[in-house]
């Protein structure tokens, strides 16, 4: 067995694998490849999320997100 990788993400490569990595661990608040292209297309660069995909055997197997939310107060508030 391979030993996971971390590594940043690949667009548009990697969309359906953070779709469902994403949406298995968070069901009830699922993200789907359409809603992560928009954010990807349309956010302002500094609103952007962040992603690094953890990659087993050549299979996307966990997610890390950050991202800087619209409505924080301070700039440098962001959610990880």
């Amino acid at each position: 067995m391979s030993d996971p990788m971390i590594r940043p993400t690949s667009l548009p490569a990697d969309l359906e694998g953070l779709s469902a990595v994403m949406s298995a661990a968070r069901p009830h608040h699922p993200r789907g490849v359409s809603e992560l292209q928009h954010d990807f297309l349309h956010l302002e660069a500094d609103l952007k999320p962040s992603f690094r995909v953890i990659e087993l055997a050549g299979q996307i197997v966990g997610v890390t997100e950050w991202q800087r939310n619209a409505g924080a107060y301070h700039p440098q508030r962001c959610s990880v």
